[in-house]
């Protein structure tokens, strides 16, 4: 089922599965952990092997994502519902346990936004390590709180 998350009970459509998880916010956040470490891994490997850094740092924005959806599923009565990217990062600025982290989650968004959509876009050569050490800062600060 390559990347895709199966648990058993729940529907499996195109390989990939539907979450019955919107009655189960812990396995939803579940979930959620799991694809952000599935791609921070990714991320520091394609750095460790110094070969597609642009889609490095895009790893590096999802887990980030991942886990503040994992937060917010857990915490905040929200697992189920669609976040586009800027009511979540909104959400991250405003939520007094996420704010401190606003700062790193908005330099990877949008230095992902501008790696995935800009063709001429060229990031400064140590963007790999940054989104890398601001991935690390933002695991660190949501994994104890899930």
């Amino acid at each position: 089922m390559g990347s895709c998350l199966f648990i058993e009970g729940d529907e499996v459509v195109g390989g990939c599965y539907l979450s019955r998880s919107t009655r189960f916010p812990l396995r939803a956040a579940q979930n959620h952990s799991t694809k952000a470490d599935y791609n921070k891994e990714l991320g520091d490997s394609l750095i460790t092997q110094n070969s597609y850094l642009d889609w490095a740092i895009i790893a590096f924005f999802h887990s980030a994502m991942h886990k503040v959806n994992a937060f917010l599923s857990q915490h905040r009565n929200m697992e189920g519902q669609t976040l586009y990217h800027p009511e979540r990062g909104r959400l991250v600025a405003t939520d007094s346990s996420l704010s401190s982290i606003s700062t790193e989650y908005e330099f990877l968004y949008t230095l992902m936004r501008s790696l995935r959509y800009d063709p001429l876009f060229s990031p400064p050569p140590n963007s790999p390590t940054q989104a890398q050490t601001f991935m690390n800062q933002i695991k660190t600060h949501i994994d104890p709180l899930l």
